[in-house]
């Protein structure tokens, strides 16, 4: 990484690593091509080839916000067990994309997840909340996710607040899958709020709960 810093000017770079990813072949064959992940400028990039240029290194095949990604280990079973790899997980993505990536060894997954946590508080702590258009019972309102305060209601014209909760009163959350987000409480309250970006509301709490957790 030092390296690559210095012969393209990427003070920036955080992580590069050589992963493959389950791809569908131009003959619709599943089969595993390698690819790169980098992890720079608040973003994980992925490139199908090592970037050769400082030009390259402006233009990933795909990248994603790190609060905007989710991930979590492959699990086998009937329906995957003849191309499943160890170490492998499956990512998404707030705006629908879809990957399955295998490392090389639980070493280089867990360093990389270790680092892409770091950088997922870091970039929590610098915005410190995120901001949605949803609609309560009815009613247009902007849902604020905020590090310290936890969720806030508030009126979309006016800014009246309707309710605030901390993350430490939520007890469970639920979504319907396209556009409906349920909020269970520990005092019993429920609320429902509809939302025009539901992956990204769903990725950004749970961005905002990891940060807490790490700064117990």
């Amino acid at each position: 990484v030092d390296e690559l810093k210095g012969s393209f000017d990427l003070e920036d770079l955080i992580l590069v690593c050589w992963v493959n990813e389950l791809m569908v072949s131009s003959k619709q064959c599943r089969v595993w091509m390698k690819r790169l992940l980098v992890l720079r400028n608040e973003e994980l990039e992925i490139y199908s080839d090592f970037p050769e240029t400082a030009g390259d290194w402006q233009s990933p095949e795909l990248h994603y916000g790190v609060c905007d990604i989710t991930w979590g280990p492959l699990v086998k079973n009937g329906t995957n067990s003849h191309i499943y790899r160890p170490h492998s997980i499956s990512l998404q993505s707030s705006t629908g994309g879809r990957h399955i990536l295998s490392f090389e060894c639980d070493i280089s997954l867990h360093y990389w997840e270790r680092e892409l946590l770091m950088e997922i508080k870091d970039v929590v702590m610098k915005i410190n909340a995120r901001t949605f258009a949803a609609k309560w019972e009815g009613n247009a309102v902007d849902l604020t996710i905020d590090l310290q305060k936890g969720f806030i209601i508030e009126d979309s014209t006016t800014a009246t607040k309707h309710w605030t909760k901390k993350f430490e009163e939520l007890e469970s959350s639920s979504d319907n899958g396209s556009k409906e987000l349920y909020l269970t409480f520990k005092d019993g309250v429920k609320q429902c709020l509809e939302l025009t970006e539901l992956h990204a509301v769903l990725y950004t709490i749970e961005a905002f709960l990891k940060t807490r957790v790490s700064l117990l």
